[in-house]
């Protein structure tokens, strides 16, 4: 079995039947899994850990989650969700093993959306920053190293593109 809520130490007993599972991801290795959970079914996600080497649920957990991806090794990046309009607006990178994390981009325009991928070939991050109007792309390197996560951009907004 890859997930048993039950044994996610940070969802209440309580509110087990009412908590959604939202997705995975694995990482490179297989070692480690990210899992989101929507406690409570409150459209507010939580992102969680499982050690498959294990088995056993880290205590870990990161809220306020809209995307999340597998950097290197144990890291992975994700968007944080603004906790008022539940808006993905930033993107931060978090190491597993140590608990650090770093914010590498941000969007304060209430308009923008922001969402994050990774390329086919597996070597880059791709942060997306979107309106129904306009888009911009920056990118960043897959990498553990905190020095080489800030992104680049790629693509410049442009007014109705």
């Amino acid at each position: 079995m890859i997930l048993d809520i039950c044994e996610v130490p940070f969802i209440p007993a309580k509110l087990l039947r009412q908590t959604l599972i939202e997705g995975f991801k694995i990482s490179d290795d297989h070692s480690l899994i990210a899992f989101k959970v929507d406690i409570g079914n409150m459209e507010r996600v939580t992102a969680g850990f499982k050690d498959m080497t294990t088995g056993k649920v880290l205590k870990t957990k990161l809220t306020n989650v809209g995307d999340i991806i597998f950097g290197c090794g144990r890291t992975v990046f994700y968007t944080e969700c603004d906790a008022d309009s539940n808006r993905p607006y930033k993107v931060v990178r978090y190491d597993v093993r140590t608990g650090d994390s770093q914010t590498i981009f941000m969007d304060d325009n209430p308009t923008h959306y922001v969402d994050i991928g990774i390329t086919k070939d597996k070597k880059y991050i791709v942060i997306n920053s979107n309106t129904k109007e306009d888009s911009e792309v920056w990118v960043t390197e897959r990498t553990e190293s905190l020095q080489e996560t800030l992104p680049r951009k790629l693509i410049t907004r442009v007014k109705d593109v």
